[in-house]
């Protein structure tokens, strides 16, 4: 059975695509029907979902159908016991649903979390097939479990009484999710330097992206769907007293076409201007005008992000080249993300407001000033998010004392590594090996060669959990 993806434009909401799955060439129409429908209400509390979610889901879809396939099955004869059995081997379990450890396995293991999110997809598409009258012999077992809503320390006695009853259905299949971490996935100042540097080598459009959403704080989707026009004329600005550090409004549409407001400093404007918009955007409009009155795309006047040969960038662009760029840095295993960037800006502005206010970094309890900060740049906020930027804003700052501590002794040309990416990630592994054989040439000896003492002397790496 051959499964494609195809990505249109959604029937029913305007300015959306949508992922649907062909199968031998043919639309698989009850996929199409659960897809379009999670597209117009799979958000969060039945809203519309994000811009980018649509193929996430159809992959989701299509990997059970790869499974069954693989099991001789298709989704309509299968069983329960048969989705338990895919559950099982995704996360390396035997019968007993403990880790199995002598079956060799011929992909990498996946976390409770992930497995949680594809049960719940293909859970809701077994539902909805049940709502439209699609035929199928699955019995979905399931069980009430508590909704755990965020409630605030300060109006905790209303919110218990308000959370009482509030109870879901959920499939006897979730297991118990993956441990929580208590900081966020975020990288360095410098390492986001880096990073750049990386990007550039690939397309100067993607550098843009990134700044964009590093000093702003925006989703992808969000910043794949800003416009030329909303950078012009904000140069009226300086000439009332404000300079290139001082920030101003910016609306934007979030993930539920909503519009929303964030801050954008004046001199990342200025660089979008003079690095891109001026003229690499405008000789890049008329290819795409080119490839338009060829008839390989619809023509957008407001096209933003645009490539060499005048494509659009789109998301699935994004990941490869971030993927493509963290790599290039030694992240394999814990490639860099969009997603990334927007925690990392969140972490930063809380270290500066930090040091600008003198407040300082700790307690239990985080300070109440620091939930009013964040929740003005990332739109919510509340005690255990905050806290969890905290302990990264702490995490972080470490690593920036490490960096600013090597500073220019280091005769290694790459962001610092801590102990943990490198010990987890070959990658990692492969850059301290390529520079200490750049640098002993013949003489470079793999069996008396201490990767950890020498990465740490030339700078490449300290010697602390990250």
């Amino acid at each position: 059975m051959e499964l494609k993806l195809i990505t249109v434009s959604h029937p029913f909401i305007p300015r959306r695509d949508i992922t649907l799955i062909l199968q031998n060439n043919d639309l698989h129409l009850p996929a199409a029907r659960f897809l379009v429908k999670e597209a117009r209400n799979g958000g969060r509390h039945g809203s519309i979902g994000g811009r980018t979610s649509h193929l996430q889901r159809a992959k989701q879809l299509r990997e059970l159908f790869y499974h069954l396939d693989a099991m001789r099955i298709n989704w309509r004869d299968a069983i329960e016991s048969d989705i338990r059995a895919i559950r099982n081997a995704m996360l390396h379990w035997d019968s007993n649903n403990n880790l199995d450890l002598k079956t060799k396995y011929s992909y990498q293991k996946i976390a409770n979390d992930s497995m949680n999110t594809k049960l719940g997809l293909w859970f809701k598409f077994y539902r909805y097939m049940h709502e439209i009258g699609e035929s199928y012999n699955m019995v979905l077992n399931t069980r009430l479990e508590r909704v755990f809503e965020y409630r605030s320390q300060l109006l905790d006695h209303i919110n218990q009484r308000n959370n009482e009853h509030k109870f879901i259905e959920v499939w006897d299949l979730k297991i118990p999710g993956s441990p929580k971490r208590k900081t966020h996935k975020v990288i360095t100042r410098k390492e986001f330097d880096y990073f750049c540097k990386e990007l550039q080598k690939i397309d100067i459009t993607y550098v843009m992206i990134a700044k964009l959403m590093a000093t702003t704080g925006l989703r992808i989707d969000a910043a794949l769907n800003v416009t030329p026009h909303q950078f012009k004329n904000y140069f009226k600005y300086l000439n009332t007293g404000k300079n290139l550090e001082s920030k101003i409004k910016f609306r934007y549409i979030s993930k539920g076409d909503l519009s929303l407001e964030c801050q954008i400093p004046i001199k990342m404007i200025a660089d979008l201007q003079k690095e891109y918009l001026s003229r690499i955007h405008v000789e890049r409009m008329k290819k795409y005008s080119d490839r338009s009155e060829r008839g390989l795309s619809e023509y957008n006047s407001e096209a933003m992000w645009l490539l060499n040969n005048g494509r659009e960038v789109n998301y699935s662009d994004i990941i490869k080249v971030f993927r493509d760029a963290s790599k290039a840095l030694g992240r394999t295993i814990k490639p860099i993300t969009p997603h990334w960037l927007r925690h990392s800006f969140a972490t930063w502005a809380l270290i500066d407001y930090s040091k600008r206010e003198n407040i300082l970094l700790k307690g239990i309890i985080p300070d109440t000033r620091f939930i009013i900060h964040l929740s003005e740049l990332l739109g919510h906020a509340n005690e255990s998010t905050t806290m969890k930027y905290v302990q990264t804003a702490l995490t972080i700052t470490e690593l920036e004392r490490f960096e600013n501590q090597i500073g220019d002794t280091k005769t290694y040309d790459g962001p610092l590594m801590t102990y943990q990416l490198y010990k987890e990630d070959p990658g990692a592994q492969g850059i301290v090996k390529k520079e200490a054989v750049k640098e002993f040439g013949d003489m470079f000896d793999e069996k008396q060669f201490d990767a950890i003492k020498y990465a740490i002397s030339r700078g490449m790496l300290v010697d602390d959990a990250y």
